[in-house]
């Protein structure tokens, strides 16, 4: 009876598994008690496994129990006689001392390797291969947990899970490789031996291949762990293209999201939502506008599970996340978003102090510190106030966790707050001992960031540094400015021009910038020199024209204080060199057409376009972070807005963006050829423009510049480079008429004409009586003007007799000398592509305005203009609407003439343009956006002030002539003022009378016709009716 019970049992223990089998077992051992022999060994064995496996009672309890049933199963299991199942229970005894919760956990990890150490003895690889496999990871398992010698315990675990890997094939143990693999990459990423980034790459390396087992992924629940710990490694990976790594972590983590959204998930769903938002909050591709948007939306996603009631240190981090987003964010009211991120912080710290969590409490003091030191509502002194508080409480905090890092950090923000009255307006407000302060907390955060272990960081201070000291007004001053030449110059020392290009350019200037000030001449020339490199490397990496015309813009005192250096210096071609590369840089690209020669390219190789994205995007990203910040301040403080870059990390993406886009493009460049013939527009050379006067005819050109100490002109001639100096005041004679030119009243006012042979004469003397020691003022000249020249009526200038300057020059206007050469260039290989042969053929647009004010001549003007051309297209009155015009005008011709009204709006300068139909405007924005000429046409503008421009630095794209220009005009004839409608018609068909003329250019054409104008008596006493018009381009025949 007892021994048919017994049977009944085992059969059942056989069929069972789970924890009701552990009561069958224990019956079974105790009817089992006398004889303990190899079956009540087995019994003992699996209840051990049982139990460890057990989801009731205690489990503690049960893993201590399961450990004693181990030791009795030994009892009889010796490794003489059973060596297999000695082996086999030393396996499990091992697994259940690393899984033990009670004793010294050390000692039950020594225990388990030891246990399982034996177990190899015998299970060997070559007779039993999948128990020698198991134990290999078994012993990974244990090596991995162990603290005790970490790196080679570590060394051991990686080992041990290759060795099972050499078993456990994707062909016979599919799932068992994947789980493995998934421990093998938690061990390389905490390895200690080797490299971080390489240890990261072998992590995602294994993962990868784990995520593409079929089997293991029929396993939902192990394989989103692979996708979690693959997303957070791309998250945090060293190597590779960041926009890549962020790319990819986002995809692994919205994978996991996919199982998590599952019932039963929730903490996990939660979990996994905070980090991806966290990787959409610091995404380093894309529209950084989205990818704030995004975060903001994942982390109120996890909120839901994480509530401030149930999960509070949980809602606190994702909180301070969520300050950093609505500080940053680009969309909606940028005030409100600051007082939302202003209501988290306080929010949080409504529950959390020093005393509960310090480190949740101290990052919410930095949080609330930022967002007051960047609050725009409120008093100014009181935010800074605040700020200065809470950063004193996180830095007390950080101390006091021990977290050295983020301490120093807080240390920087305190600095820049003492000296943020010193950034907005150098002395003004600044109290002494602010700058005091800010140079403590400065050399306080020096104490953890070492040039050696923080080079960034330490470069950061080294900046500030220079700054605080440059502007010290404690101390010996010479003292204080060595320090802070010696503190620009170590930042340079981390801040390299290759691999931190605009960090690199920033700091060059505020160091040239001081030597400059201080007059040491030949120092900042060479330091500025610098800077003028790294913006030549820095614009090729720039690809949106508005970013490129950032960098012309900020950087216009460069060249203007690099130039004076020089002429200081009495090198004179060196200063000319650098006026060649100070003016109309992003004209000239657009001329030359770089990017559409890559937009051909891109069209025609499906191949290239896709392996391009990922450098399109990086670019894009690289120019919102150069546009993106303030042009007016940039003007007016010499740190061009250091700290604000620096607080928002802008300037370290700004060097990640260009060390990733080095990288791919050298990678693309041998991956396809022909991009090597794309590059950025190089750097022109006075040999170059010397040889192009030659080919046109050796007229001189005349480059106007205004550098540091005043004004002077550079004269070009096939021979030589002169230097001319012009008055130092030079804005300030000719205020009063270029300000009068502006508001169109130089000319005319209240209905009457005003002799204006004074100032006319004045001009002259300033501006072209200087030019005659070098030149002959007789024929062709060309001017390339320079911010408020551009105003200048030079085709009415006249000298001390009285005598016009147009009447014995054909005056040719150019944006600069870089633009002249590439208009040149293109129009060359075009007509060699045309063998010479031009057609004649005309697009004439005209509109009247009958309706409103009224052109008379307008049409009259257009028919006359027509008989010169043997082929015509027409646009007139109601048909001439800006879509029609455009639709046109991208069909070659060789002249489009445009009759109408014009307007120059110096507020909104896109909006200016020309008035056709249905009055509506034909705007500069218009023209760069859609018009894309062919053949490099003359355009010809009717029109009142459609060659107005607004003075602007560096000289960068403006006016309706210069937007012609760069859509692909070879010239544009353009007016200057209001013009009177009867006068405009008889100088447009004298113009293309004498255009006609064999070997005259478009420059001389209209000299001739404004002398023709001149002898109708109505016209010839006053240049208000014949000098309006003049020619922007090269002087080239007709």
């Amino acid at each position: 009876m007892i021994k048919s019970e017994l049977q009944i049992l085992l059969q059942q223990i056989d069929e069972i598994e789970g924890d009701a089998c552990i009561q069958l077992i224990r019956r079974a051992l105790i009817i089992m008690q006398e004889t303990r022999d190899i079956d009540w060994a087995f019994l003992q064995l699996k209840l051990g496994v049982s139990l460890k496996k057990s989801f009731t009672g205690n489990n503690a309890q049960n893993i201590d129990n399961a450990i004693k049933a181990f030791y009795l199963a030994l009892q009889i299991y010796t490794r003489e006689k059973h060596a297999y199942h000695w082996a086999i229970t030393h396996g499990n005894l091992g697994n259940a001392y690393l899984d033990k919760l009670t004793g010294d956990t050390a000692q039950n990890i020594e225990k388990a390797i030891q246990l399982h150490e034996q177990a190899s003895e015998i299970f060997t690889k070559e007779i039993y291969p999948e128990e020698w496999a198991n134990t290999q990871y078994n012993l990974g398992n244990a090596y991995y947990k162990r603290a005790k010698d970490k790196n080679l315990s570590m060394e051991n675990a990686i080992q041990a899970y290759r060795n099972a890997l050499q078993v456990f094939t994707i062909e016979h143990f599919p799932f068992k490789r994947g789980y493995i693999l998934n421990n093998l990459g938690l061990a390389y990423l905490d390895r200690l031996e080797g490299n971080s980034d390489e240890n990261q790459d072998l992590a995602i390396y294994v993962f990868e291949e784990a995520s593409q087992i079929d089997d293991y992924k029929n396993n939902t629940q192990e394989w989103v762990k692979v996708q979690v710990n693959l997303a957070d490694t791309y998250a945090k990976r060293i190597n590779g293209v960041p926009a890549e790594n962020s790319e990819c972590a986002v995809n692994a983590y919205k994978h996991a999201l996919e199982v998590y959204a599952l019932p039963g998930y929730s903490k996990e769903l939660a979990d996994t939502q905070q980090k991806l938002g966290t990787v959409y909050q610091f995404q380093p591709h894309g529209e950084r506008s989205k990818n704030l948007e995004d975060a903001l939306e994942i982390y109120n996603s996890a909120l839901q599970f994480f509530t401030k009631e149930t999960y509070p240190e949980e809602w606190a981090d994702i909180s301070i996340n969520l300050n950093g987003v609505y500080i940053h964010r680009l969309r909606g009211d940028w005030k409100q978003n600051l007082e939302i991120a202003l209501e988290i912080s306080k929010s949080i710290l409504e529950i959390f102090n020093k005393e509960n969590n310090i480190k949740i409490w101290g990052d919410a003091q930095l949080g609330l510190g930022t967002t007051y030191a960047k609050r725009l509502l409120g008093d100014r002194p009181e935010n800074l106030k605040h700020a200065l508080e809470a950063y004193n409480l996180a830095s007390q905090a950080y101390e006091q966790d021990k977290n050295i890092e983020q301490w120093a950090g807080v240390q920087i923000n305190i600095g820049n707050i003492y000296l943020e009255p010193l950034i907005k307006s150098r002395f003004q407000n600044v109290e002494v001992q602010n700058i005091e302060n800010g140079i403590n907390a400065y050399t306080l955060a020096l104490q953890v960031f070492t040039q050696a272990n923080y080079p960034e960081q330490w470069a950061i201070i080294q900046i500030n540094l220079g700054a605080a000291y440059r502007w010290r007004l404690q101390g010996n001053r010479p003292e204080n400015i060595e320090k802070s030449i010696n503190a620009y110059k170590s930042a340079l020392q981390v801040y390299t021009k290759i691999h931190h290009t605009r960090l690199h350019l920033d700091t060059s200037y505020y160091l040239a910038d001081l030597l400059y000030k201080e007059k040491q001449w030949p120092e900042a020339r060479e330091v500025y020199e610098n800077a003028h490199q790294a913006l030549v490397l820095l614009r090729g990496d720039t690809y949106h024209q508005e970013s490129r015309k950032y960098l012309s813009y900020e950087n216009a005192e460069l060249y203007a204080n690099l130039i004076h250096c020089c002429l200081l210096l009495n090198d004179h071609a060196a200063a000319a060199t650098y006026a060649l590369s100070s003016k109309s840089r992003t004209l000239t690209e657009l001329m030359a057409e770089s990017s559409s020669s890559l937009d051909i390219l891109l069209a025609q190789d499906p191949l290239l376009r896709a392996a391009w994205a990922p450098i399109q995007e990086l670019k894009k990203r690289l120019d919102f972070l150069l546009n993106s910040f303030n042009l007016f301040d940039s003007f007016t403080s010499n740190t061009r807005q250091w700290q604000k870059r620096q607080a928002d990390h802008i300037d370290t993406e700004i060097a990640s963006l260009q060390r990733d886009i080095n990288q791919l493009s050298d990678t693309m460049i041998f991956r396809f050829p022909a991009l090597a013939g794309i590059r950025p527009l190089p750097q022109l050379s006075i040999n170059q423009i010397q040889e192009l006067l030659v080919e046109l005819n050796s007229i001189p050109l005349v480059e106007y510049i205004q550098h540091g100490g005043g004004w002077c002109a550079f004269i070009f001639t096939p021979a030589e480079v002169y230097y001319v100096q012009l008055a130092g005041n030079l804005s300030e004679l000719l205020f009063d008429s270029l300000f009068a030119i502006i508001a169109d009243t130089f000319w005319v006012r209240d209905g009457q004409l005003i002799d204006q042979s004074t100032a006319l004469k004045s001009m002259y003397s300033l501006l072209i009586a200087p030019l005659k020691a070098h030149t002959s003022i007789v024929g062709p000249l060309v001017l390339a003007p320079t911010g408020p020249l551009h105003l200048v009526p030079f085709q009415a200038l006249a000298d001390e007799q009285g005598h016009y300057l147009s009447e014995d020059c054909a005056l040719s206007f150019i944006p600069s000398a870089a633009t002249m050469y590439i208009l040149h260039k293109q129009i060359r290989e075009l007509n060699i592509k045309r063998n010479g042969v031009i057609k004649q053929r005309l697009l004439s647009v005209a509109y009247s305005d009958s309706n409103g004010n009224y052109l008379p001549h307008v049409l009259s003007e257009a028919k006359a203009i027509s008989k010169h051309f043997t082929e015509l297209v027409e646009l007139l009155e109601e048909e001439a609407l800006p879509e029609r015009v455009i639709q046109k005008a991208s069909q070659p011709f060789e002249v489009i003439h445009i009759g109408c009204h014009g307007s120059f709006n110096y507020d909104s300068l896109l909006d200016s343009g020309l008035l056709l139909a249905q009055q509506r405007l034909l705007t500069i924005n218009d023209i760069r956006l859609h018009i894309r000429l062919q053949g490099r046409p003359l355009v010809t503008l009717s029109a009142c002030q459609t060659g107005h421009t607004r003075p602007e630095r560096a000289d960068e794209t403006n006016g309706l002539s210069w937007a012609f220009l760069a859509a692909g005009a070879s010239a544009v004839v353009s007016s200057q003022w209001s013009v009177a409608d009867e006068a405009t018609r008889e100088l447009f068909e004298a113009f293309y009378f004498s255009r006609r003329q064999a070997d005259i250019s478009d420059a001389e054409a209209l000299r001739q016709a404004i002398q023709h104008l001149r002898q109708n008596p109505v016209y010839q006493e006053h240049p208000f009716f014949w000098a309006a018009f003049q020619v922007m381009g090269i002087p080239l025949p007709a």
